[in-house]
């Protein structure tokens, strides 16, 4: 598959994780190698769910009230990557398989996405999973972001 003929979204999430909930959605689509959309959307839940002594929130550093101040609805952003998917022919990520689909897909249940329109996008594009993709080549090495930057750097 030629990567520069194609639409390609590389996509991001951050989540809380007990119970796992969305808090941010990043994406860069590409289109014959140019940037053609680039968006950081925040979701603002109805109540806070950021638990700020927790693991998750060392990492995204999304508090309640940053997300209050900054986020949209899920629904609205939901139905944004749903447009933003259109004619996408590969979605890039790291550990996209088991941690950004799993969280978008248990969002979109929740608002009555995944089966009328997102699971049928997902499942016709190719999907490049760089953890994964690092680990069949380098089994002996951590496949963290982190260290896989490292190894490429």
């Amino acid at each position: 598959m030629n990567f520069t003929d194609n639409k390609i979204m590389v996509l991001d999430t951050e989540y809380e994780t007990s119970p796992k909930r969305l808090l941010s959605l990043a994406y860069i689509v590409y289109l014959n190698g140019k940037k053609i959309i680039k968006e950081n959307l925040f979701v603002k839940h109805n109540k806070p769910i950021v638990n700020e002594f927790g693991e998750a929130f060392k990492i995204h550093k999304l508090s309640n009230n940053f997300l209050k101040e900054n986020g949209i609805s899920m629904i609205k952003i939901l139905n944004k990557l749903s447009n933003d998917l259109d004619d996408v022919k590969i979605l890039v990520g790291q550990n996209i398989m088991n941690a950004d689909i799993q969280v978008i897909r248990k969002e979109s249940i929740g608002v009555g996405l995944w089966f009328k329109n997102l699971r049928n996008k997902f499942l016709n594009i190719k999907i490049y999973d760089t953890m994964k993709a690092f680990k069949n080549l380098h089994n002996d090495k951590s496949a963290s972001l982190n260290n896989i930057y490292k190894f490429l750097m």
